[in-house]
């Protein structure tokens, strides 16, 4: 077979999250979270939203 028929798939690290929201609406829930970067580049870029991370 070709390589062409399976290309290589992207180094990739998915990680999952949870934390507390500062929005009122959801106080005393915990808000999930994936991403493909590291859990502490994704809490920079959300930042003013979180409270505490865990």
């Amino acid at each position: 077979m070709s390589a062409e028929f399976f290309p290589s798939r992207p180094l990739a690290t998915p990680s999952i999250y949870a934390y507390e929201d500062t929005n009122p609406q959801y106080a005393g829930l915990l808000k999930i979270g994936y991403t493909t970067l590291s859990v502490r580049e994704r809490a920079r870029n959300k930042g003013h939203f979180w409270r505490r991370p865990i």
